[in-house]
């Protein structure tokens, strides 16, 4: 906590016109704090906003707002299950993982939103703007009935296939590739998908 402490009163100290703190934990299990969202596996913390080189406004994405959104959000997620035969869960897992319930969550390869759709991927599906929690979540997971339907109900390939691009499953013989990144979220959520399935 001390590394964050430091890293957000730099923070304070510079000019662009909003800033971000992630959380980052690697392989090993060590956790770094940066202002840079590398990949999915960099989960937002904290946003500033600036104004004439000074604070405007801070605002914590803590568990209060976490809990909120998914509360908000649940009505569309379990509609979009209803309409492409998936359970609620597995959408909610995705989110949990791909943006922890964030609507204005932005990765740096462009992916956007709740699901963390690309711009081609929102396309590909009639959604236009991504943005929108609603078309959103339709897009993202009209995209995952699409997967499993591909790799014929197997839902750790279709996440694969979330992550790292269909092709990247069909070009390693339907398997999971060897991506530690894609690796490691299939098991993130597998593991959230599961415990709500229980609960």
């Amino acid at each position: 906590m001390k590394t964050f402490a430091l890293l957000f009163l730099s923070l304070l100290y510079i000019s662009p016109a909003a800033a971000a703190v992630y959380k980052y934990i690697d392989p090993q299990g060590r956790v770094y704090y940066t202002d840079q969202k590398k990949d999915r596996s960099y989960h937002l913390l904290a946003k500033l906003h600036f104004e004439n080189d000074h604070v405007k406004h801070g605002s914590s994405y803590g568990m209060a707002q976490f809990r909120a959104n998914k509360k908000k959000f649940s009505p569309l997620i379990t509609a979009a299950a209803a309409r492409y035969k998936l359970e609620p869960a597995l959408i909610h897992a995705v989110i949990y993982v791909e943006s922890s319930y964030d609507p204005e969550a932005k990765s740096t390869s462009d992916c956007i939103g709740l699901m963390q759709l690309k711009p081609s991927t929102a396309r590909r599906y009639g959604v236009n703007d991504a943005w929108p929690p609603k078309d959103n979540i339709r897009a993202g997971s009209l995209y995952l009935s699409y997967l499993i339907r591909l790799f014929k109900g197997d839902i750790r390939l279709a996440l694969a296939g979330y992550n790292a691009g269909e092709n990247a499953v069909l070009r390693n013989n339907s398997q999971i590739p060897n991506y530690p990144e894609t690796r490691r979220y299939v098991k993130k959520v597998m593991r959230y998908y599961q415990k709500l399935r229980r609960n």
